[in-house]
Order: C-alpha cells, then sequence, then structure tokens
C-alpha cells in the first residue's frame, strides 16, 4: 500500500514539476516600447488680406522748378488738401515690397485697379510716365529734374505704367525671400505740350468739346500674392 502512495505521490509532484514549468513560461518575455512625436507651427505668411495703401504720388502744392527762384510754390490747390497737377507739375514715389518673406514660395501679380488718367484720355496725351530700378541708391532729396529719366524708362499712359511695373514685378518667388528691390515711379505733365488742350483742361473743357467736372488720374494698383506649389522664376 505504502508502494502505491508512493507512486501517486511521484506521478503527482511530476505532474506539478510540469504545471510549473509551463506556467512559469506565460510570465516572463523580451519586453520594449518607442514612440513617435512630431509637432509644427503655421508657417509665415506676412502679406494682410484686402490691404490699402496711400501713396503720396501726387500733392497739394508744388515748387517751380526755375533757377534762383528760391523754391517758390507756384501750384496751389484752392483748400491746401486737395491733390492737384498742372502744366509743368511732375512727381516721384519710391517703393519696396521687400519687407515680406513668407514662408512658402508665392505668386505676386501686379494689375491695374481703376486706374485713370483724363488729362490723357480728355487731352492729347500732356501726362508721362517713368519707373527706374534704384535698388541700393540713396534718394534723399531726390526729385524729378534730378533723376533725369530717359526715354527708354518713359511710359505714355497710366496703363502701360502698371504693365511695366507688372513686368519687373510678376513671378514666382522662393519660400523665405522677398522682391527687395526698390523702385521709384516719375511722373510729368510737359510743361510745351498743346496748350489749347491744357487750357480747356484747366476749364473743365474736354478735348471733343464736352464739359463737366475738372479732369482726373488715378493711378490705382493691385498687387496679388498666392501661395505657390510652383517653381520660382524670381
Amino acid at each position: 500500500m505504502m508502494k502505491k502512495k508512493m507512486t501517486v505521490l511521484c506521478a503527482l509532484l511530476a505532474l506539478v514539476g510540469i504545471t510549473s514549468y509551463s506556467v512559469s513560461g506565460t510570465y516572463a518575455k523580451y519586453v520594449g516600447d518607442f514612440s513617435f512625436t512630431d509637432s509644427a507651427r503655421v508657417a509665415v505668411w506676412g502679406f494682410e488680406n484686402d490691404k490699402e495703401i496711400e501713396i503720396n504720388l501726387f500733392a497739394a502744392s508744388y515748387t517751380t522748378t526755375l533757377a534762383g527762384q528760391d523754391n517758390a510754390v507756384d501750384v496751389e490747390s484752392a483748400n491746401g488738401t486737395d491733390k492737384v497737377v498742372a502744366p509743368g507739375t511732375s512727381g516721384i514715389y519710391t517703393f519696396t515690397l521687400g519687407e515680406n518673406k513668407p514662408e512658402t514660395n508665392y505668386e505676386l501679380t501686379v494689375s491695374d485697379n481703376s486706374s485713370v488718367d483724363e488729362i490723357t484720355t480728355k487731352g492729347n496725351g500732356q501726362m508721362k510716365y517713368y519707373l527706374r530700378d534704384v535698388t541700393g541708391q540713396t534718394l534723399t532729396g531726390a526729385t524729378f529734374q534730378s533723376l533725369a529719366f530717359t526715354d527708354a524708362e518713359k511710359y505714355n499712359d497710366i496703363n502701360a505704367l502698371i504693365n511695366g511695373i507688372g513686368s519687373e514685378l510678376n513671378g514666382v518667388y522662393a519660400a523665405n525671400t522677398a522682391p527687395n528691390h526698390t523702385y521709384v515711379i516719375g511722373w510729368e505733365w510737359v510743361i510745351d505740350g498743346d496748350d489749347a488742350e491744357d487750357t480747356n483742361l484747366g476749364n473743365g473743357i474736354a478735348k471733343d468739346g464736352s464739359t463737366g467736372a475738372q479732369a482726373n488720374v488715378t493711378l490705382s494698383v493691385k498687387i496679388d500674392v498666392v501661395q505657390s506649389e510652383k517653381k520660382p522664376t524670381k
């Protein structure tokens, strides 16, 4: 009987040993862990939408260009605030678009934004416009006369001037770059033009004989800037 009990006990011990080995294998294994992490901010754009900038291309008064006249005012609006032009007047305006550097490629397009030159359309082409790249130059105290624009820089109407600005600026720019050239726009109402036409314009009479409000000149340029996936061209 003792022998039989020992046999059963040995069998039970063997079974426990096998079971213990089997169970112990489920509680031990190689372990490890890892994760991926990334973050980003929104890329800088910099250009505002529907922003309007008023420039000082024309003026409310002008000083004479005659030598020895001590810069005396020879043209001035009656209220001192309305901007006016007259035969013999001229002006300049310097501009650059180099302040913004978007962090994306972008395409820039210049177009007319309802510009008007009734001095030319109602008169006889007395207004002339000019454009020059003056990047790196100091223009402090510069005047239309001191810049001495050439015929190669001249545009005979305001729309041609806008097209000229577009030829300089239109294109695709690389991320983190700017159209950092500086330009000066010049204009003049030629003094040695058609005196009869000039007089009529001063009296509110168009070249076709119609009368009405005084002729106006307005330069309005629209510059569209759009994020682009195109290859830069500028």
